[in-house]
């Protein structure tokens, strides 16, 4: 431990009664997502652990996984991922919602990102840098799985706010030209942040859920066809896991 790390005053540790988790699972962002596991996926397998106030563990002993969530923003989902570390995680699968900036990209599209650039506040207190980048290898593997599963997807760069109703169209239209911003979320680019600070292995998939080009704002998390979507996802995501290809 560094000496700035030395002067911190609250550590991420593990609780007298708390049990490790298994060390790979997926972190289900949005409270809809989580609902749609709990009541359509989750099968007697899996078993419901007391975890944080307002964030939702289940536990596969027989495959050794979790999920975990909601984590609604920057500052949820950075202690939410920390909890999740210091319990056992090591290797972490991400699914949120994002608005697209980018033209090319419609409703319920999925998305890679391959930087989070910080328009939030938490990464800041980890690190110096403008961005954060999913692992190396969980990407890889992530690519991997949604080729063999038939997703298509697509491969750009996000950037998370803090402030959803303070986005401004002059201000979209400079983060696509200036850094390639495909999608805009208010999670992604800290749970990258917190996951290469603590040397775990993460990367992470946006469905697009909303039109930030049109002219008026375009939400679709609503509808049916999207849920039905999210729960197709969700399903690929696990087998993956359970396969070995995650």
């Amino acid at each position: 431990m560094n000496v700035q790390e030395r002067d911190i005053i609250i550590h991420p540790v593990k609780g007298k009664n708390e049990r490790t988790i298994p060390s790979k699972g997926l972190l289900l962002i949005n409270s809809s997502d989580l609902a749609i596991f709990e009541n359509k996926i989750a099968d007697k397998g899996w078993s419901r652990r007391p975890f944080f106030p307002g964030i939702s563990l289940f536990i596969d002993e027989e495959y050794k996984l979790f999920v975990a969530g909601p984590c609604f923003g920057s500052p949820a989902a950075a202690v939410c991922l920390e909890r999740l570390i210091v319990l056992g995680a090591e290797e972490v699968y991400a699914l949120g919602w994002g608005g697209a900036i980018n033209k090319q990209l419609n409703e319920g599209d999925l998305v890679l990102p391959l930087k989070g650039y910080f328009g939030e506040g938490t990464s800041r207190y980890y690190t110096q840098d403008e961005y954060s980048e999913p692992s190396k290898e969980a990407l890889e593997k992530l690519q991997g799985l949604l080729t063999t599963k038939d997703q298509e997807y697509v491969t750009g760069n996000g950037w998370s706010t803090d402030a959803p109703f303070r986005e401004s169209r002059e201000m979209l239209t400079h983060l696509s030209r200036e850094y390639d911003v495909q999608i805009v979320d208010m999670e992604i680019s800290a749970l990258f942040t917190v996951a290469n600070f603590r040397n775990i292995s993460m990367a992470a998939l946006f469905m697009v859920s909303d039109l930030l080009y049109e002219k008026e704002w375009k939400p679709v998390h609503g509808k049916l066809w999207f849920r039905e979507k999210v729960a197709v996802v969700i399903r690929a995501l696990l087998l993956g896991c359970r396969e070995g290809r995650l």
